[in-house]
């Protein structure tokens, strides 16, 4: 059944083919992607859900942890599966009861994964908003920025990482400390990835990857993100740091360690 989720499980597909080195998690993604438009439909079946409370939330979604547990174990990557199987009963029991720590990484990518669909149908929020840090619709952080032609201009519109919605953002901007100065805010392309840029400030070392959607028309935010691994690898490297990952890099295999991420300063 076509879904919204169906054109990311379709370039989840593609993207496995084209980049040897992140199959085992594109492969697993598009997997996932399938179970999120199931639970997506599931949900619809109840009253939409109108505000992101924790408490609601939760006990909506419990229902699906341990079909979720269950594809991690069978499809996951080996290292998340593994200590998905080893953590099994706790996960099942208290995953949703309260914040993950901000270190817990599994923790942190099954409530993820649960919360997608859910702020996926919550109501959009205030129109025209610029400038915010932090979703309007649902409160997620950014996974990417993207480039797309607009009558306006190519104004760069940050993708959240819950929700997916996208909000304007200044281009010369740092997310993290708003500086402006030219001084601080610098570039790096890739030659392995045309179609993605690493916008960093060297001040306070805030990093966002953005997509540009007339290289890649195709492109989708989560998706190449995961796509462009290697990208993080480099940046956390030198000390970058940005407000939300697809997947947690401490989560990787370690092939993507080997993977060529080749910056040029622009």
């Amino acid at each position: 059944m076509s879904s919204s989720w169906t054109p990311w499980i379709l370039r989840a597909r593609r993207l496995a083919l084209g980049h040897p080195f992140g199959r085992e998690i594109l492969e697993f993604q598009g997997r996932l992607y399938e179970f999120q438009g199931g639970m997506e439909r599931q949900l619809l079946r109840g009253e939409r859900p109108r505000r992101m409370e924790a408490a609601s939330a939760a006990e909506r979604l419990q229902p699906f942890v341990s079909p979720l547990l269950d594809l991690v174990m069978k499809a996951g990557p080996e290292r998340l599966s593994g200590i998905v199987g080893s953590r099994r009963e706790s996960l099942e029991a208290g995953v949703l009861q309260c914040a993950p720590a901000p270190g817990d990484a599994v923790a942190l990518l099954i409530v993820k994964s649960l919360l997608q669909p859910f702020a996926r149908l919550l109501e959009s929020g205030p129109e025209g908003v610029e400038g915010c840090t932090e979703c309007p619709s649902c409160g997620g952080s950014p996974v990417a920025g993207v480039l797309r032609d607009t009558a306006e201009g190519r104004p760069l519109e940050l993708v959240c990482s819950l929700c997916s919605r996208p909000w304007r953002h200044p281009r010369v901007s740092c997310l993290r400390c708003g500086t402006t100065d030219p001084r601080c805010l610098s570039g790096f392309t890739f030659e392995e990835f045309p179609h993605l840029r690493l916008s960093c400030c060297e001040s306070c070392r805030a990093a966002l990857k953005v997509i540009d959607l007339r290289r890649e028309p195709e492109a989708i935010a989560e998706v190449d993100d995961l796509a462009s691994i290697p990208i993080d690898l480099w940046a956390e490297s030198r000390g970058f740091v940005r407000p939300a990952f697809t997947i947690p890099l401490s989560l990787v295999p370690p092939v993507y360690g080997a993977a060529p991420a080749s910056a040029v300063s622009r």
